[in-house]
């Protein structure tokens, strides 16, 4: 069942609620439905509003995923992160054909190289994305869902702690150039939590979409600035585009149906992988703080080697549809799971020595979670990496940096044939009972993002803990055999002899004394008005 836009006679105030990275996010959504909107009218706007409140996080010129289900429709999952560009051209020698750079950037006691440059953008699928979604399921006109991100970005809004730290962090990304300095440093000096960002010519650029409903202004400024001799981005890349509309993942576990990203992204495989392993498990150990994070730990361990010697080499393999559901298929079957059930019980009882060699990045992404009393769900998160260093002219936006991710690319950089959809870990994931969606949720992170949500699942559906308490539980990573813990997490602590137990099943602990952003942001909301708000990454609940 579609959504059908009705005149403001037809219209009902919803129920609801928007779990989102930023209060202002979060309220933007709850006015869509306060007007009568559904899920996606509320999430549209909220992340329309994000590319003003979370600036350094998302972007008009990035990229994202959403999962969305209604009253009579299953989940549907859609693709509109990023292409590889280039369509026509010949990138023998990519990168020196282009404006391409390393920039290092600290993230305090370690640093992280990125490359940045016009050279380092993607075809970014977000505008084409989020109309596309909007003439498929929304109630209200779309000047009516980009009016609260307008208003915000003329009269300014203040920045968050935590999006204060993020444009710290990206300072010598954005200060790469004088337009992107200008905006973030207008006096010289960064911007600091509190005071008051302006983005005039983002809200004219949010104006002409509400008036339009198109992007092909945009798109032609991208390619004269984006594309040769600076960049790769051509016409054709554009005239390609097709908004992906595909079946989500399903898992069962006990009586919920859990909706996950499908291929090309690992994330949703992963995630999957990792709860069938817990399912089989004795649920007591949950009751038992101790032997649920020793037991999580492990499935944290073999899911990583799993993905190690099988996924990833499949993933790239996969030319076709049929190719990522056969992957899909045989990677979450009963006798896969059964397979690697004595892998996991060895690294339980003997320790963890999975050598698993991957970046560690913060991860700039936002989420977006919202449930109506309609039966409406949707799960939204979106991305510009770092960006690029470059603003698109007349836009106060920078655009993305996807081509110079590592992460995204770990067969080498302009590897990826042109007009190929770019991976990505995110993975915004529906929990439905019965035909009702109970459970709307996701995170940033990168690479965290796969063991984040995995863990929120793992302590609500088979912990049984309360939705806030799953959010704000410490929480763990496994990645290149070492063990990232936190001691706490928000209202809850680990024992000191659990901490000890946990550091003993590992080569490497890298301990965090305080919850922190490196672990992601799950925004959840659920059913009957319950929502949480990840506090390590800004998390606000907005209800009506």
């Amino acid at each position: 069942m579609e959504g059908q836009m009705q005149s403001e006679s037809q219209r009902k105030p919803q129920h609801g609620t928007v779990s989102a990275g930023d209060r202002h996010t979060a309220q933007a959504g709850a006015e869509m439905l306060a007007l009568g909107g559904n899920a996606v009218d509320a999430a549209l706007a909220a992340t329309f509003t994000s590319f003003v409140s979370e600036p350094g996080l998302t972007s008009p010129f990035g990229g994202g995923f959403a999962s969305i289900c209604g009253p009579d429709m299953q989940p549907q999952a859609f693709n509109f992160f990023a292409n590889a560009p280039g369509i026509g051209l010949n990138l023998e020698n990519a990168a020196e054909q282009c404006d391409f750079k390393a920039v290092e950037v600290s993230f305090g006691p370690t640093t992280q190289t990125f490359h940045v440059g016009r050279g380092s953008t993607a075809l970014p699928l977000i505008l084409p994305g989020l109309l596309h979604l909007h003439a498929k399921y929304a109630r209200l006109n779309l000047s009516e869902i980009v009016q609260p991100a307008i208003d915000l970005a003329r009269k300014g809004v203040r920045l968050s702690e935590q999006v204060a730290w993020v444009l710290g962090m990206l300072e010598p990304i954005l200060r790469f150039t004088p337009p992107s300095e200008k905006l973030i440093a207008p006096d010289g000096d960064l911007i600091k939590p509190g005071e008051r960002y302006n983005n005039p010519e983002l809200a004219g650029l949010l104006q002409n979409i509400g008036e339009t409903g198109n992007t092909s202004y945009y798109d032609r400024v991208l390619v004269e600035h984006f594309g040769r001799p600076h960049g790769l981005l051509t016409q054709q890349d554009f005239d390609a585009i097709n908004i992906s509309q595909t079946k989500p993942i399903h898992i069962k576990i006990k009586h919920y149906d859990i909706y996950l990203n499908p291929p090309p992204t690992a994330g949703g495989l992963l995630i999957g992988f990792g709860l069938l392993l817990l399912e089989r498990l004795n649920p007591e150990i949950w009751n038992d703080e101790l032997l649920s994070m020793q037991h999580l730990a492990a499935a944290l361990a073999v899911t990583a080697k799993a993905r190690g010697d099988y996924l990833d080499k499949a993933l790239a393999s996969a030319t076709s549809a049929d190719d990522f559901r056969q992957v899909s298929e045989t990677f979450l079957s009963a006798d896969t799971i059964t397979s690697w059930q004595n892998q996991f019980h060895h690294i339980l009882y003997n320790g963890i020595d999975v050598p698993e060699p991957e970046p560690t990045q913060t991860g700039n992404t936002t989420h977006i979670s919202v449930i109506d009393n309609q039966g409406w769900a949707c799960s939204m998160t979106t991305s510009n990496g770092e960006g690029c260093g470059y603003l698109v002219p007349g836009t106060g936006s920078l655009a993305n940096n996807f081509m110079g991710e590592e992460d995204i690319h770990p067969q080498g950089f302009f590897e990826v044939a042109p007009g190929t959809s770019l991976s990505s870990m995110m993975c915004p994931t529906l929990v439905l009972e019965g035909d009702k969606p109970i459970l709307s949720l996701g995170t940033g992170g990168s690479n965290r993002i796969r063991t984040a949500i995995l863990q929120v699942l793992a302590h609500h559906l088979l912990g049984k803990k309360s939705l806030g308490q799953s959010v704000h539980q410490p929480r763990m990573h496994f990645e290149n055999n070492t063990l990232y813990l936190e001691k706490q997490g928000f209202g809850q602590s680990y024992k000191t002899s659990t901490i000890n137990a946990l550091r003993n099943m590992v080569h490497q602990a890298v301990i965090f004394d305080e919850p922190n952003m490196f672990f992601g942001g799950v925004h959840a909301a659920a059913a009957h008005n319950i929502g949480a708000g990840d506090e390590r990454r800004g998390g606000s609940v907005a209800t009506t």
